[in-house]
């Protein structure tokens, strides 16, 4: 029934209706209800895996092209499919791999967003961040908080290559970004002392660093893969694996006892040969890593083959499993610490 006071659609006032919401710059609400709030999670971010031997390849190219000075960051940024052009990985999180060559400086700056760097390929490259130094190795996970200085070097006779991981398209839409060149391309070091593992397991195997963080925020830190690794090792020998995420540990900032940034959660697991996970659904969008190891993840029904430093993307609300040939290690981010502090954060586990 409609009431008195509603304008339906063969009233001969609707036109006039229409015209004067369009000349307040208004809009109803009744058109777009469905499209504002959904039922479950609907955007666009789709699954896709990027395999790393092609993705090298390009990379290698691209240096070849332009120098780490002249691009300022020779990146090349993993742009799901879903949303082409947009420069992101998933709806809140930016994802690009970055090359540095021997002898090259990535020049100096700060920003407002934050950034996991997850090295994937090297060893003898470093990053400064406001006078520290952090030396990168394979597997190594640094991380870099919110408008810090820092510029990344190779003193190695290799390419080393990570991956950035950022809040770019979070921070965008809060319109809050900031960005500062430095004055000149590489820092001093100040403080050549690292930020490291603590050496106990206080945290019943949860990874935890001592930070050098200020300002009442997270710290920089490197998270050294031998370490992590070993700690995996040491769950293992705890008992059987979690039937959804096998062997985990997160990375945690202990000054805030929290995810490792505010904005972002990362983690790294441990899949023994031939495990096959129970399906699960999380509200967070993930981009996942394997470090080692090969297997197929299946999202919604679509199962998607990956091997060593490929980056596969799982949208949100998908249900997904992991199946492993070979044992894998496997890293992990999204921004569940964003949804978490929000009270947004879901997750559905199958039996």
């Amino acid at each position: 029934m409609t009431s008195s006071n509603t304008i339906s659609s063969t009233d001969p006032r609707a036109g006039e209706f229409e015209q004067a919401v369009h000349d307040q710059h208004l809009a109803v609400l009744w058109e777009r209800l469905a499209q504002l709030v959904t039922r479950c999670p609907s955007g666009p971010t789709t699954a896709h895996v990027w395999h790393w031997d092609q993705v090298r390849e390009v990379l290698l190219e691209a240096g070849r092209r332009i120098s780490a000075a002249e691009a300022e960051r020779r990146v090349l940024i993993m742009e799901n499919p879903g949303m082409v052009g947009r420069s992101r990985i998933t709806t809140s999180l930016y994802a690009g791999v970055q090359l540095v060559l021997p002898g090259e400086v990535a020049p100096a700056h700060r920003h407002s967003q934050s950034a996991l760097r997850l090295v994937l390929e090297g060893r003898g490259g470093h990053t400064v961040v406001d006078g520290q130094r952090l030396t990168m190795t394979a597997g190594d996970l640094l991380v870099t908080p919110p408008m810090r200085w820092h510029d990344h070097g190779n003193e190695s006779d290799g390419p080393v290559i990570w991956l950035d991981l950022l809040d770019i398209p979070l921070v965008q839409h809060l319109d809050t970004s900031f960005y500062e060149p430095a004055a000149s391309a590489a820092q001093p070091v100040t403080d050549p002392a690292e930020s490291v593992l603590d050496a106990d397991d206080s945290g019943g195997g949860v990874a935890r660093i001592r930070s050098h963080g200020s300002r009442g925020g997270p710290g920089t830190a490197r998270f050294a893969y031998s370490t992590m690794h070993a700690r995996l090792e040491t769950r293992r020998r705890a008992g059987p694996p979690d039937p959804w995420h096998g062997y985990r540990i997160e990375y945690q900032d202990p000054g805030r006892e929290a995810a490792v940034l505010r904005t972002m959660s990362a983690w790294l697991s441990l899949l023994p040969r031939g495990w096959a996970g129970r399906p699960r659904r999380t509200t967070d969008a993930t981009i996942q890593v394997a470090l080692s190891g090969h297997g197929i993840t299946t999202v919604d029904g679509q199962a998607i083959p990956w091997g060593p430093c490929d980056v596969l993307v799982v949208p949100s609300w998908s249900r997904v499993e992991h199946q492993v040939d070979a044992e894998s290690i496997r890293f992990s981010c999204s921004d569940a610490a964003a949804q978490r502090a929000l009270g947004l954060w879901r997750e559905d586990l199958h039996p």
